[in-house]
């Protein structure tokens, strides 16, 4: 595995998933930025996805302290994926993306991985 460049200023973290455009496998580059103290109280994390053809997908997630704004964010991430239509992996197809999701997302992994079996 090659070693990942400096991430930009502000990101946190990002990972690259596949989607399947076309019978293509074309990246969807995700980014979390670093959490920030909200002005309201508490604490957000910003999210963004970048899908083939150039879309910007924006969401945020927050949290009692940046940590948790930074776990939800991760969450609401693996949430998109897993409503999404498209079909996206990340290393092959049908894993389970590597990011963290509460038990109400069972149904949904059930759900996500009988689709594409049937495919």
């Amino acid at each position: 595995m090659t070693p990942e460049i400096p991430l930009p200023s502000g990101v946190s973290c990002e990972r690259t998933y596949r989607v399947l455009v076309d019978g293509t496998s074309k990246p969807l580059p995700c980014r979390w930025f670093v959490p920030e103290p909200h002005p309201e109280g508490d604490w957000v994390c910003r999210v963004e996805m970048t899908w083939p053809g150039g879309r910007v997908q924006k969401a945020h997630a927050c949290g009692i302290d940046s940590t948790q704004a930074l776990l939800l964010a991760l969450e609401t991430v693996h949430t998109l994926i897993l409503t999404s239509d498209e079909s996206i992996d990340w290393f092959e197809e049908h894993d389970d993306l590597g990011l963290p999701c509460r038990d109400y997302h069972a149904e949904g992994l059930a759900e996500r991985k009988a689709r594409r079996e049937g495919k």
